[in-house]
């Protein structure tokens, strides 16, 4: 009895495991599945919590180093947009960041790097 069970229960897996099937019998198929992309809600809450605090564009700023106390540095090469205000001290940069040692970076960074970083090196 457990085995004609078991085929039974397969049988039915076989026929209702088409996941394009809209509803029952006799309806269309789903053409292509829909996914919801929630970051663009997301977005415009950032960009309006942004402009809250009066931030200006700041332009020709070619990359932008942010270093961490455990001797890594936060890289961006060529920024989409970077902001400040100036009342909040508020700085924000976007872009694609990249995480590096500060050793990878030392020939061109080392006019940035302040006394905490030089003594790592």
């Amino acid at each position: 009895m457990d085995q004609e069970v078991l085929d039974a229960r397969a049988k039915l897996a076989a026929k209702f495991s088409n996941a394009s099937q809209i509803g029952g019998k006799g309806t269309q198929r789903r053409k292509k599945k829909h996914v919801t992309v929630q970051n663009v809600n997301e977005d415009k809450k950032l960009t309006s919590a942004i402009k809250k605090f009066g931030v200006q564009p700041l332009q020709d700023i070619e990359e932008v180093n942010m270093f961490k106390d455990d001797n890594t540095v936060i890289h961006f090469r060529k920024p989409l947009q970077i902001m400040f205000s100036v009342r909040e001290n508020l700085l924000v940069v976007n872009g694609t960041p990249e995480t590096k040692q500060l050793e990878e970076l030392v020939p061109e960074i080392l006019k940035q790097v302040g006394p905490q970083q030089y003594s790592h090196l």
